[in-house]
C-alpha cells in the first residue's frame, strides 16, 4: 500500500490555527507601541522646543534656554519640585498684556496674584487695579500698570521682574513665579479648549470697547450662562465701561473688571485640566504651539511637573476671590496727579492695610473650614446692637445659629466664651481681633443651646449699631 499521510480527524488544523493568530497579535502589539514610540518621540519634541521658548533664564531675560540643556533639566534634574513649594504659601503673578499689534503692547491689562497653600489645597486669587500708583525709587512714580512697559524700556527682558517686584512692595507677599500672556494667547487657547462656560452676573454692554484701527466697538453680554468663544472671552474681562442694563451694581470699574478676569481664568482651568482636553492629543499639540509665540515663564522646566499637579488639584468653587478696591474693602481712595491723570493710592498713606488684608486672605476659608456654630447676645441696652453684629458677621461668612438678650445687661467689654476646647482657632482669633474682644475657654458648657462659641456684646460695641 502507498504510504498515505495521516489525517487527524479530531484536529485537523490544530497547528495553523494557533500559530497565526500568536503572529497577528505580536504584530499588532509591536505597531501599537512602534507608534506610542513615535508619538512620545513627536510629542515629547514639541514639548521641548515649546520649553526652549517660554522659559526665561535665571536672570529673568527673554532668551531661549538650549536644547540640550532644556532636555537635562526636564528629565535629568533630581528635584523636579518647585523649589518654593515647601512654603506656607507659593504665590504666582499673573500678567495679562495686549502685545504685538496692540496699543500700548507692554501695559499690563490684567495683574493678579494667585496665591496657594500646598498643604491645605486653599488657592486665592487677588487682583490689583491697574491705577494704583507707586514709586519705583526716587523720583520716579508709575501707574502699576506700565511698570513692566517701564521695565522693558530700562532693561529689555526685565519687565516682569520689576512687575514682581512692584508687586511685592503692593502686597506684602514674596512673588515666587510671573507668567506673562498676551491678549493673542489668551484668545487662542480659548479656542483650542472649544470656549468656555461662564455666567454673567448682570447684562450689560459697553459702548467704549476698544476696537479696530484704535477706534471703538459696542459690546454686550446677557445674564445667565454664556459659551464664549476666545474672542468674546476677552472682550467679558478687559470690558472697563460696561452699562447695566437691568439690576444693581457696576461694571464700569476696574474693580468689576477684575472680578470677571478671575471668574474667565477658573473657567479656562476648568476646561483645561478637563479629561476631553488632556487626552486630545490635537488639542494638546496645539496648545503647545500656542505657549510657544505667546507666553512666557521664569518656572523652571524641571517644575513644570510640580506646576501641573498643583493647577489639576484646585477646586474652582472654593477659590478665594479678592479685588484690592476703594469700596468693598475700603483699602484705596482716587486721586490724580500734578498732570490730573486718575491714580489711586492707599489709605492711611502706605501699603500697610493691604499688606494685612493679603495676609489674611484665606481666613474666610479656614472659617468656612471650621464651620463653628456661633451664638450671639447682646449684654447691653442698645437695641438691635446683637441682631445687627450678627448681619455683619454673616457677610463675613461666620456660622451664625442664634440672637438672644443676655441676662448681664452691664457688659462693658465684649466677650467669647469658647465652649470648644480651642478646636476652632481661626474662628475665635478672628473674632477677637474684629472686636477687640476678650476670650473665656471652657471644658465644658454652662449656658443653654448648642453653641460652640456664645459671642456677648459689651457696650464697646455701641459704634456698630450708630454706624448702621
Amino acid at each position: 500500500m502507498p504510504n498515505r499521510p495521516q489525517i487527524n480527524l479530531l484536529y485537523p488544523k490544530e497547528k495553523k490555527i494557533k500559530k497565526r493568530p500568536l503572529i497577528i497579535l505580536t504584530k499588532v502589539i509591536l505597531g501599537l507601541f512602534i507608534l506610542l514610540v513615535i508619538t512620545f518621540a513627536c510629542f515629547s519634541w514639541k514639548i521641548i522646543s515649546t520649553g526652549q521658548d517660554i522659559f526665561t533664564q535665571e536672570n529673568g531675560e527673554d532668551r531661549k534656554i538650549s536644547f540640550f540643556g532644556f532636555v537635562k533639566r526636564l528629565i535629568l534634574s533630581k528635584d523636579r519640585e518647585m523649589s518654593d513649594i515647601t512654603q506656607d504659601r507659593l504665590n504666582f503673578l499673573l500678567l495679562g498684556m495686549g502685545g504685538q499689534g496692540h496699543e500700548g503692547a507692554l501695559l499690563t491689562d490684567t495683574i493678579m496674584v494667585v496665591s496657594t497653600k500646598p498643604e491645605s489645597g486653599d488657592v486665592a486669587m487677588i487682583s490689583i487695579p491697574r491705577d494704583l500708583y507707586i514709586s519705583l525709587g526716587g523720583k520716579v512714580y508709575q501707574k502699576i500698570n506700565s511698570v513692566h512697559a517701564y521695565g522693558e524700556i530700562q532693561r529689555p527682558g526685565q519687565g516682569a521682574n520689576l512687575a514682581s517686584e512692584a508687586v511685592e512692595q503692593v502686597t506684602g507677599l514674596p512673588v515666587h513665579y510671573y507668567i506673562r500672556v498676551d491678549f493673542e494667547g489668551f484668545k487662542k487657547i480659548v479656542d483650542i479648549l472649544g470656549g468656555i462656560d461662564v455666567y454673567v452676573e448682570r447684562s450689560f454692554y459697553d459702548p467704549a470697547y476698544p476696537g479696530p484701527n484704535y477706534g471703538y466697538q459696542t459690546v454686550s453680554f446677557a445674564k445667565g450662562w454664556n459659551h464664549m468663544n476666545g474672542d468674546e472671552a476677552l472682550k467679558f474681562a478687559r470690558s472697563r465701561h460696561g452699562i447695566v442694563l437691568e439690576g444693581e451694581g457696576s461694571e464700569s470699574s476696574d474693580f468689576a473688571r477684575a472680578k470677571r478676569q478671575q471668574i474667565v481664568l477658573s473657567a479656562i482651568k476648568d476646561k483645561a485640566f478637563s479629561l476631553k482636553t488632556i487626552l486630545n492629543p490635537k488639542k494638546l499639540n496645539n496648545i503647545l504651539a500656542v505657549l510657544s509665540d505667546h507666553i512666557r515663564t521664569n518656572i523652571k522646566p524641571e517644575e513644570i511637573f510640580s506646576l501641573v499637579e498643583l493647577a489639576r488639584g484646585i477646586d474652582t468653587q472654593n477659590i478665594a476671590n479678592q479685588v484690592i478696591d476703594s469700596k468693598e474693602h475700603n483699602l484705596l481712595y482716587a486721586s490724580k496727579t500734578k498732570g490730573g491723570a486718575y491714580i489711586l493710592l492707599p489709605k492711611g498713606g502706605d501699603f500697610s492695610q493691604i499688606h494685612k488684608f493679603c495676609q489674611n486672605v484665606f481666613l474666610r476659608q479656614e472659617i468656612a473650614r471650621e464651620n463653628a456654630k456661633i451664638e450671639i447676645q447682646n449684654g447691653t441696652g442698645i437695641k438691635s446692637l446683637a441682631k445687627n453684629t450678627a448681619e455683619e458677621l454673616k457677610r463675613s461668612g461666620y456660622n451664625i445659629v442664634g440672637i438672644n438678650d443676655a441676662q448681664d445687661k452691664d457688659f462693658e467689654k465684649t466677650v467669647i466664651y469658647d465652649f470648644t476646647s480651642s478646636s476652632k482657632p481661626a474662628t475665635v482669633r478672628t473674632l477677637r481681633e474684629k472686636l477687640d474682644a476678650n476670650v473665656c475657654t471652657f471644658a465644658k458648657r454652662f449656658l443653654e443651646g448648642d453653641a460652640e462659641l456664645v459671642l456677648v456684646l459689651g457696650k464697646d460695641q455701641g459704634k456698630l449699631t450708630r454706624a448702621d
